[in-house]
C-alpha cells in the first residue's frame, strides 16, 4: 500500500463538498474547479497530518504503518454519509449552507480513526487529541476562507 494512498482517497471523498460549495455560491466553471481543488487539499492534508501525528506517537510501540493506514481508509467511509446528507439537503430542502457537513464529516473522520489506531495500541493523549484540535482547526480556516470569498 502506498504511504500516500489513505490521503488521496480522503482528498477525492472531499471533492464533492467542492463541488457543493460552488454549486451554493453560483461560482462558475471557473469557481467550481478552485472549490473543487481546495476541498481536494484540505481532505488530503487532514488525512495526512493525522497519519503524521499517528506515525509519530505510535512509533515506539511497534505498531505497524499498515494498520494506521487500515484505520485511516476504514475511517474515510464515514465522510459518505456526510455528503449524501449535504446532497440531499441542497437538492430536497433547498440549503444554502454546506459547512455544518462539511466540518462534522471531518470530525467524524478523524475521530474514528483515534478511535481506531487507540484500538491497535495508542495510549498518547496527544496522539488522541491533536488530529482532531488541527483538523477543528484546518476546518475553521476554511469555513471563514469560504464565508470571506464568497
Amino acid at each position: 500500500m502506498k504511504k500516500r494512498f489513505p490521503s488521496v482517497v480522503a482528498g477525492i471523498l472531499y471533492i464533492p463538498f467542492g463541488v457543493l460549495l460552488a454549486w451554493v455560491s453560483d461560482m462558475g466553471m471557473i469557481g467550481t474547479s478552485v472549490s473543487t481543488y481546495i476541498a481536494f487539499v484540505v481532505g488530503f492534508f487532514v488525512a495526512y497530518i493525522s497519519k503524521t501525528i499517528f506515525y509519530s506517537v505510535t512509533r515506539k510501540k511497534a505498531i505497524p504503518e499498515q494498520e494506521i493506514e487500515k484505520a485511516l481508509l476504514t475511517s474515510t467511509l464515514y465522510i459518505i454519509p456526510f455528503i449524501i446528507l449535504a446532497f440531499m439537503a441542497r437538492i430536497l430542502l433547498g440549503w444554502s449552507t454546506m459547512m455544518p457537513f462539511i466540518a462534522t464529516a471531518t470530525i467524524s473522520f478523524v475521530g474514528s480513526a483515534t478511535a481506531e489506531v487507540s484500538k491497535s495500541g495508542m495510549k498518547s493523549v496527544f496522539g488522541s487529541l491533536m488530529p482532531s484540535i488541527l483538523a477543528s482547526l484546518l476546518t475553521m480556516v476554511w469555513t471563514l476562507g469560504v464565508s470571506i470569498l464568497f
